[in-house]
């Protein structure tokens, strides 16, 4: 016969065996042996002293307590016991805290962004461009293939291009595709050494770099502006119309840029075009993105034959009229430069214009277009006396 079961209780625990609490800390001295580290959570003790009693109910049936410096027990609501938990649990937070790790960034590790369709264009007159000079102006972080596409075409077509940096770049400057550095290529002057009046046009590329360097150096934009003011062709390409705005160019023209910077272009006052590949306005040209270089550099290219054909209209008296056809609209692209305008007049003795300082002609305008001085007649001399009406050059 099995023996009746026990259902009574167990009987509690007077004390935790000693070896559950852990040893004192190096440092702590004066410490009770039972310290623990946590005494809001150590094990109560029961206040009856008679095995097999359970604790009575009520008003302190059940204490619990916990260490302190003097070795006694005291209520949990001292500061004391906080004071000497604290610097412990500090230490154990710190000892499991995770470390930050650094990696160095591996060169093939860089994105490259995707690729572009840009497709060369033929060379079919290899002089089409002879006598022109162009300042291609980039800093640290343009986008590659927006300084190199143009910079191939024009020189492939008989173009002079120099590359100015800003003044603390030297030697070299860097471009990128997308994040990842790619290719140095050399500097011909920096921007101080630079003057606007030796060139005919000024190509600005993007990037996501070069433009915050460039929109931020004085010099840059005093170079630019007064190339915009003497009429020269101003390209930029994709993120470049940012210098623009910075140049105060942009205000009252009609432009386009990549998708990002279109917002900016209006708060700066520019009517925006997204759907057009290359927007003109007076001697301001810019294009969307990369895709667009082969429409971009043949843009810069049928303005700048355009106008030599207008400066050889007005060089004297061998222009024809099937120059001044000519120059009106550019069969190969059908971009139109300015109005053609009747030969000017061979150039005769006299003194030098102070007007057009004598070449015999002024840009003006909405479009900063090209047209004869009106105090030479497009002569550039005037015989004394010279007494003109002035001419409105609002075209």
């Amino acid at each position: 016969m099995q023996p009746a079961t026990d259902l009574s209780l167990p009987t509690p625990m007077l004390r935790p065996p000693e070896r559950l609490s852990p040893p004192l800390p190096a440092g702590l001295t004066g410490h009770s042996a039972s310290f623990h580290p946590f005494p809001r959570f150590r094990q109560a003790r029961p206040t009856h002293d008679r095995p097999g009693q359970l604790p009575a109910a009520g008003k302190g049936a059940m204490r619990q307590f916990r260490a302190s410096p003097a070795g006694g027990r005291t209520r949990l609501g001292s500061w004391s016991g906080l004071a000497t938990v604290l610097p412990l649990v500090l230490v154990l937070a710190l000892a499991i805290a995770p470390a930050w790790a650094y990696d160095i960034v591996q060169p093939g590790e860089v994105d490259a962004g995707l690729p572009y369709d840009v497709r060369p264009v033929p060379v079919t007159d290899p002089g089409s461009l002879a006598g022109v000079r162009v300042a291609l102006v980039a800093a640290h972080g343009f986008e590659e293939v927006e300084a190199t596409y143009p910079l191939e075409f024009l020189t492939a077509r008989g173009a002079v291009v120099d590359v100015i940096t800003p003044d603390w770049i030297k030697d070299r400057v860097m471009a990128v595709r997308f994040l990842k550095p790619s290719v140095w290529i050399p500097v011909t002057k920096t921007i101080s050494a630079a003057d606007p009046a030796d060139y005919d046009a000024v190509i600005i590329p993007g990037g996501a770099w070069n433009p915050i360097i460039m929109r931020t150096d004085g010099a840059i934009l005093a170079f630019v502006q007064k190339a915009a003011r003497r009429g020269t062709l101003i390209a930029s390409i994709c993120h470049g119309p940012q210098v623009l705005i910075s140049a105060g160019l942009v205000a009252g023209r009609e432009v386009t840029g990549v998708g990002d910077i279109r917002p900016d272009l209006r708060h700066a006052g520019a009517t925006v075009h997204e759907d057009r590949a290359v927007v003109l306005d007076g001697n301001l040209l810019t294009s969307r993105d990369p895709n667009d270089l082969a429409e971009f550099a043949k843009a810069i290219e049928a303005f700048l034959t355009a106008r030599a054909r207008f400066d050889r209209l007005h060089a004297g008296p061998e222009a024809t009229p099937a120059l001044a056809a000519d120059f009106q609209t550019d069969t190969a692209s059908g971009l139109t430069a300015a109005p053609s305008r009747p030969a000017a007049p061979a150039r005769s003795g006299g003194a030098i214009c102070p007007v057009c300082e004598g070449n015999g002609r002024l840009h003006g305008g909405p479009g900063f277009y090209p047209y004869p001085c009106p105090t030479c007649g497009g002569t550039g001399h005037v015989q004394p006396p010279s007494h003109q009406p002035p001419v409105s050059t609002d075209h």
